[in-house]
């Protein structure tokens, strides 16, 4: 006799789902993207390097280098955004895109993250451009070249610092909790330290940079400060909200605002027909993507959905 077994709620395509997007949630648009891209820049780069250890011709032609932008060369300023000096400097960069962008690109939005992170780099870029012509005891030479997404990884690092500070991460080494705030205070500390100390050693020295990539880190702070302006007043990139609005809800909030998932329409509500239709959207999408994926204008349509007429 062949045995049946029934099957619970638990066993559904939509609980399946659901489990797979809480124990591993998919990286959104641009995030998922920016990681494909550098990725398969680093690798056509290590393709294309010579065996003596020269440049590749990505390099040569996409480096950010303020000698090229002096002639006229203006491509650079987008594409050394992904280019990346070594093995450790792209893991860097991926992993933290990887564990951070999530957060950032959720609350910026897709379209203003992406300029969010490009323009991050961009003032990375200048402020390179400012240290070579004044001559900064670390980048004395204009033939210097910079590379890579760091700022904008920093600038990405920042946000999700500032929307969600407590949320602890467990990191693989050393192996120890740390929340996001811990995160940027360490990386960014460690970063303008290692600056500083460089800056000080061959000012005292006379000799150039102690610290190869020193003059190259603090190009990267300046776009992290601008990445630390722009989420504090995310108005100048056209976001409205700040403040009380850092806020990301993740699964265990989720539960205890059961209410505001599934609002109760009251029958004559203030909503007009366009925003009942949206009011369907945001549900579908609920139900399609979790409550994370919901924008803030999303949210306080269903906070206005579910508050009835005032009386």
């Amino acid at each position: 006799m062949v045995g049946t077994r029934r099957m619970g709620s638990s066993d559904r395509d939509y609980f399946r789902d659901e489990r797979r997007r809480r124990i591993s949630p998919p990286q959104p648009p641009v995030t998922r993207w920016l990681l494909w891209i550098n990725a398969i820049v680093f690798l056509i780069t290590v393709l294309g390097t010579t065996r003596a250890g020269g440049a590749s011709a990505l390099e040569n032609w996409g480096a950010y280098t303020v000698h090229g932008m002096l002639h006229g060369q203006i491509w650079r300023i987008a594409t050394f955004q992904f280019l990346h000096n070594d093995l450790g400097h792209i893991l860097f960069n991926f992993l933290s895109l990887f564990a951070f962008g999530r957060f950032a690109e959720e609350w910026w939005g897709s379209r203003r993250f992406l300029g969010y992170y490009l323009l991050c780099n961009l003032v990375a870029a200048i402020s390179y451009t400012l240290l070579v012509l004044i001559r900064l005891p670390l980048m004395d030479d204009i033939a210097q070249h910079l590379v890579g997404g760091t700022a904008g990884t920093y600038g990405t690092l920042i946000t999700a610092a500032l929307v969600a500070p407590k949320t602890q991460m467990r990191l693989l080494f050393p192996p120890i909790t740390v929340t996001m705030r811990q995160i940027a205070l360490f990386t960014l500390g460690l970063s303008a330290a290692l600056v500083l100390i460089s800056f000080l050693i061959t000012l005292a020295s006379g000799r150039g940079a102690v610290f190869e990539n020193a003059g190259a880190e603090a190009a990267y702070l300046g776009g992290a400060l601008a990445g630390y302006l722009f989420s504090r007043k995310p108005a100048l990139l056209g976001r409205a909200g700040s403040g009380e609005n850092y806020k990301i809800l993740h699964p265990e909030e989720f539960k205890r605002t059961k209410k505001v998932v599934q609002p109760k329409l009251h029958p004559r509500s203030e909503l007009n027909t366009a925003e009942s239709t949206e009011v369907d959207r945001i549900l579908d999408k609920i139900n399609r993507d979790g409550f994370d994926s919901l924008t803030a204008e999303d949210r306080e349509i269903l906070n206005r959905a579910s508050s009835g007429p005032k009386k």
